[in-house]
């Protein structure tokens, strides 16, 4: 299954967009939409967009990853009632393969029946149609239409996930190709993403793998709220200019805190500007980051006990950057230096 020349799949649809539209009066809502191309679900990448918005249903619901079926998850998109011919659509970014498309219907009754009569559609970049269903039931289960039968992709996905688990690696150079093609094409941001996360794996235990995968690779930083300290529990890190980096925040402490990452010397700026918007009501909305040139970068607050990260690339110039907690009076000894060095001209 290591194999790597091609296959059926140079056949299949590929579009930039994928738009639902559902005829009539009823709301449109939607659980999840996964796109599969080459064995990941694409959607997670892309951006959503919708007719309109009803009961904080954003777009980007549908493609978060969660398909929970009850719509009080607070995981699902919802448009207006009564508006006619609803819609909702992600965009690719640019025209993608796409092997199969699964539509996760919202489940509690009887609002699952609305999406009755509904449309889907693959658009290529000029919006013209490359596939389309019309007039589909409603229905309470997952939903699956597929427009490759090849299951290559699907097989060296289950593949790698087993692999990743131990045992010996049976190393050839289409084993390297073939991992290093599935992994290429996953954007920086989605570094969790399980076909990542396994091919890393298995270039800890393959060296020859892991000098394939040297330049996919993402340098993390961890970084810890120190509990009871109103600090950080490092005040500098270095990264390489022009690089992605991923930046893990934890608290474990009993306070809220958030990271951002700003320009050399805006530490007291940026402060000041933090202690104003606190006095906002739009403080808590903004994860208490003021809309500044300065701020660069940002992970949103995390609460005790709990974490997140960001996934950016550093800048190109090099310099002493800030980093600072900007919650309502931690940013004057919650902060930290970000050197950012050339690139290094020899990386070998």
């Amino acid at each position: 299954s290591w194999r790597s020349e091609g296959s059926s799949r140079d056949t299949s649809v590929a579009g930039r967009y994928v738009r639902i539209d559902l005829p009539g009066i009823e709301p449109l809502t939607l659980a999840e939409i996964e796109i599969e191309s080459a064995g990941r679900n694409i959607a997670v990448d892309g951006s959503a967009s919708q007719s309109s918005e009803a009961w904080g249903g954003v777009p980007d619901r549908a493609i978060d990853g969660d398909a929970s079926p009850s719509f009080a998850s607070g995981s699902q998109s919802h448009t207006i009632e009564g508006r006619r011919d609803p819609w909702w659509e992600v965009d690719l970014g640019r025209s993608r393969p796409i092997d199969a498309i699964r539509i996760h219907n919202r489940q509690d009754e009887p609002y699952w029946k609305r999406i009755d009569g509904y449309t889907i559609t693959i658009l290529d970049d000029d919006r013209g149609t490359m596939w389309q269903r019309t007039e589909q039931p409603a229905s309470r289960e997952l939903v699956e239409y597929r427009l490759n039968d090849d299951p290559t992709h699907r097989i060296r996905r289950a593949s790698l996930l087993t692999l990743a688990d131990g045992g010996a690696v049976p190393w050839s150079e289409s084993l390297g190709e073939v991992v290093h093609g599935m992994v290429e094409p996953i954007p920086i941001e989605s570094q969790n993403d399980p076909v990542l996360v396994a091919a890393m794996a298995v270039g800890d235990r393959e060296p020859r793998l892991a000098s394939l995968l040297t330049a996919l690779r993402v340098p993390t930083i961890e970084l810890v709220a120190a509990p009871y300290r109103m600090d950080y529990d490092r005040k500098e890190f270095t990264v390489e200019a022009g690089q992605p980096v991923r930046l893990i925040l934890l608290n474990p402490d009993d306070k809220p805190h958030n990271l951002v990452i700003g320009t050399p010397g805006s530490l007291r700026e940026i402060g000041r500007k933090a202690t104003l918007l606190g006095t906002t009501s739009r403080a808590k909305e903004r994860h208490y980051v003021p809309a500044m040139r300065e701020v660069l970068h940002w992970i949103p607050i995390v609460e005790p006990k709990s974490s997140a990260e960001l996934v950016f690339t550093a800048p190109s110039v090099p310099g002493d950057y800030v980093y600072v907690c900007t919650y309502p009076g931690h940013w004057t000894t919650m902060n930290g230096v970000m050197k950012v060095r050339p690139p290094d001209p020899d990386p070998r």
